[in-house]
């Protein structure tokens, strides 16, 4: 790594090595020197509404360059966030990164100089990316997955490919061409639905959501590296991750905490509870709450392995509990994912009177899978109370910009679709159920 402050990164990169790439978007390559240079120096709080474009980039680093905070908005809804006041934000804060707000308001991550150099450097120690190496980019650059991409690139004076949208085939395309690629599970499903390979060992890190089994293993088969990994705003991105060393034998996992993180699961040793963090790159607090003291309590559900392996059980908040018993959607959805005529699954909770919730499954299957032949695979392999009591068949499952899936649509589908079985093609209407993430 060159310099160890984020903000020095860019110039420092730029001055050792004036002709390195650091960019390429739309066939234009940007070196480090001509990304130096279009990153004017600002200084105070800045908001940026970045876009998968070189000017968004050239606008962030102009803003890290210099002693001020920078706060990243959605440009689609460029009007939910607005800066705070100078005051509001520690000294050192260097970057103010938006929660998903998928249960609530939206909250602001503060990002410190300390954090980001931190999360870098666990980062480049569990997966050796270097300078030589080339990261394919189409996260969101108002969410921690993307900024982390820039991160990492510039710290080593790696080149970011960066496309402007994602598009399956463009990005199996640059899958041949590049060292690391960073997408949700539902962006490597659709790239390997329009280009199954062969791969040649590109190393692809799957976050955001849960990765189902079967999806990891049909990337191996392509000639892809998966990665599953395990990150937060909260954390600068990556908290967990499968090292490359390790990919076959550790994918049914997140793989093990990265250097500097202290991670624990609130509960009895073995059993499953809620995942604690702690370490140099966790976040400072929230703006306009008490800073941050002690480790941070992410509200997901984990256990921790006898080889140390962390496996993510899904959202505290997104466990169903149905007649008194507690069921993971997690484990139901990897079930019923399996069968082979589903390509995706979500569980969620419906209210009940009776039961308090009963399990539904909204799933993307084949037109001749009946309901009953899935009733009857989740018998054979899932605890009674697991079972999915309602069926709803979609082209697309709902999804979050941040590649979660929306939980919240899926049960307003159920709610507006009376009876066991709402079994048909009908797409997700939400706002946002069909966007590309």
């Amino acid at each position: 790594m060159h310099g160890d402050a984020p903000r020095g990164w860019l110039d420092d990169v730029a001055r050792r090595h004036p002709d390195a790439t650091a960019l390429v978007a739309d066939g234009l390559t940007v070196t480090y020197t001509e990304l130096a240079a279009a990153a004017a120096e600002r200084t105070g709080i800045e908001v940026v509404e970045p876009r998968l474009d070189v000017d968004s980039v050239a606008a962030l680093w102009g803003a890290w360059r210099g002693d001020g905070t920078v706060l990243v908005v959605d440009p689609r809804d460029p009007g939910r966030l607005r800066a705070p006041e100078p005051g509001a934000v520690p000294a050192g804060a260097h970057t103010l990164v938006p929660t998903s707000g998928s249960t609530g308001a939206a909250r602001l991550a503060i990002l410190t100089d300390d954090n980001v150099a931190a999360a870098v450097s666990a980062s480049r120690q569990r997966l050796g990316n270097g300078p030589d190496d080339r990261w394919l980019l189409v996260l969101p650059l108002f969410h921690v997955g993307g900024l982390s991409i820039l991160w990492r690139s510039a710290a080593v004076g790696g080149t970011v490919v960066l496309h402007d949208r994602f598009d399956p085939a463009r990005a199996a395309a640059e899958l041949r061409a590049v060292s690391f690629a960073s997408f949700v599970p539902t962006m490597l499903r659709r790239v390997l639905d329009v280009d199954p390979g062969p791969y040649e060992g590109t190393k692809v890190l799957l976050g955001g959501a849960a990765c189902p089994p079967q999806l990891v293993d049909r990337a191996f088969s392509a000639g892809l590296v998966p990665l599953p990994t395990y990150g937060a705003t909260e954390a600068a991105s990556q908290i967990a991750t499968v090292s490359p060393q390790r990919a076959w034998e550790d994918r049914r996992s997140v793989g093990r905490p990265l250097a500097g993180f202290d991670v624990r699961i609130d509960a009895p040793a073995g059993t499953a509870g809620e995942i604690v963090v702690d370490g140099p790159a966790v976040f400072a607090g929230y703006v306009g709450e008490p800073p941050r003291r002690g480790p941070h309590r992410t509200a997901d559900l984990g256990r921790i392995d006898a080889d140390g392996r962390l496996h993510v059980l899904g959202r505290a908040d997104d466990m169903v509990v149905t007649g008194g018993e507690n069921v993971h959607p997690g484990r139901i959805e990897d079930v019923v994912a399996a069968h082979p005529a589903v390509s995706e699954a979500a569980v969620v909770g419906i209210p009940d009177p009776e039961w308090g919730a009963i399990v539904g499954a909204a799933v993307v299957a084949g037109a001749a899978l009946e309901p009953d032949a899935l009733t009857g695979w989740c018998r054979e392999r899932l605890r009674p109370a697991e079972v999915p009591r309602r069926w709803m068949r979609l082209r697309a499952l709902p999804y979050l910009a941040t590649g979660k899936v929306d939980r919240a649509a899926i049960v307003r589908r159920f709610t507006d679709a009376p009876g066991p079985v709402a079994w048909h093609h009908g797409a997700a209407t939400e706002r946002g159920a069909e966007r590309s993430t």
